[in-house]
Formats: structure tokens, sequence, C-alpha cells
């Protein structure tokens, strides 16, 4: 069995980095929120074993694909959009779609809006919802899991850091976010601090090529 391989491609006006494994059916798999296409990379090598074409792609904003300058180019309907253009570029007219978090959401809405694309869909951790126009997300969360949830305090960390000035750069103000997740993230799993990565580190999970990728990757956690 070949190694995993890595290849850049056009879709939908911007350019996705997608990894790719194995011949045979098409499986997409749509990483979370803060990754990129090594959290499936045990998934990857398993199913393209077992006769699959396996394709994890970083979702625009994320690791080596393109991140729009606007907020407004990271709708479900531009993920969706991404998605055909990548299945029309690998010649497939459907394929498994599993996804995981914000990879789910945009599962969902690909078999919502161009079902005849999906051969089946497998989504991890968030349930279909519709978009409530009246009110946002990130509020109707903390309404609903309160001030311990995780986006209640990203949002509070984020205010408290903008309202009272730090004199720190926006740059800095972004790497400062992320590791403070990433910290989350990791007492969650381990039950105690092991000491965060290294900026350098894949397990970083996120392109620091410039500043706009950043604070894009910060206005996605607010969900707002």
């Amino acid at each position: 069995m070949n190694e995993v391989s890595h290849r850049r491609i056009k879709t939908n006006g911007i350019w996705v980095h997608i990894a790719e494994q194995g011949r045979g059916p098409l499986v997409l798999l749509l990483h979370g929120f803060p990754e990129i296409w090594y959290s499936w990379r045990h998934q990857i090598s398993f199913l393209a074993n077992h006769g699959y074409h396996v394709v994890a792609p970083d979702l625009r904003g994320y690791g080596d694909s393109d991140s729009p300058l606007s907020p407004s180019s990271y709708t479900f309907m531009h993920y969706v959009g991404d998605i055909i253009g990548l299945l029309d570029h690998l010649g497939e007219q459907q394929a498994f779609v599993v996804g995981h978090d914000v990879g789910a959401a945009i599962a969902w809405h690909l078999s919502l809006f161009r079902p005849e694309r999906v051969k089946a869909s497998i989504n991890l951790g968030v349930a279909y919802f519709d978009r409530n126009p009246n009110a946002k997300l990130g509020e109707s969360l903390i309404r609903t899991f309160g001030d311990g949830f995780y986006i209640s305090q990203f949002q509070a960390f984020l205010g408290a850091i903008f309202s009272t000035g730090t004199g720190k750069s926006r740059k800095d103000i972004c790497w400062l976010l992320l590791e403070w997740r990433l910290l989350i993230t990791w007492r969650h799993h381990h039950g105690y601090h092991h000491g965060l990565p290294k900026r350098n580190s894949r397990f970083m999970l996120t392109s620091s090529r410039n500043l706009a990728s950043l604070e894009l990757l910060i206005t996605t956690v607010l969900w707002t």
C-alpha cells in the first residue's frame, strides 16, 4: 500500500490541500476545529488498506489550503462548493462523506444541498440543526450549556483581551488565543498540563504563514 500523498487542487476559486491514499470507492474525511487532515491519519491508512480511496482535505482557512480574507467567504455554501469542486476534480460522482465537528456540519449541508453527490454520510459530534436567523449561534450555545462551555470561555477571553488592551501585536494576540485553546483541549484529554507544543510543531494544526490565517481561525471559533 502506498504512503499518504499530498497535493493542492483548484476548487471553487481557491487552492485546497488534500492528503490521499488508496484506490477504490471514494471516502472524504472532513476535519473539525482546530484541526487539519492530520487528525484523520489513522483512519486514512486503515480505510486505504481495506480497499478505499481516502481523501482528507484541509478545509478552507486551515492548514495548507487558501485562507480568503473576508469572513463572508466561510459560509456552509462556500464549503459545500469546495467539496463539489473536489469531487469534480477527482472525477467522482459520489463519495462516502465522514465529518467531525464543523466538518460534520459541512457534511450535513452537503447532504442537504447536493444529495445526489453523497453515497452515505457519517457524522461525529454535531447533529444537524437549522440556523436561526434571529439568534447568534454562539449566544444560543451559551444559554444552553452555560458559562463553562468552551465557546463561552473563548468569547469571554477574547473580549477581555481586546477591551482592556495588552500592548501586544495582533499576531501575538492570535497566537495567545490559539495556545490557550490548545491548553484547554490538552487538559480536557489528559487531565493536566503536559506542556504546550512548540509553535513549529505539527501539533499546532494550523498555518502560521500570515496574520490573516490566524485571525480567520479565531473568527471560526467564535461562531458569530
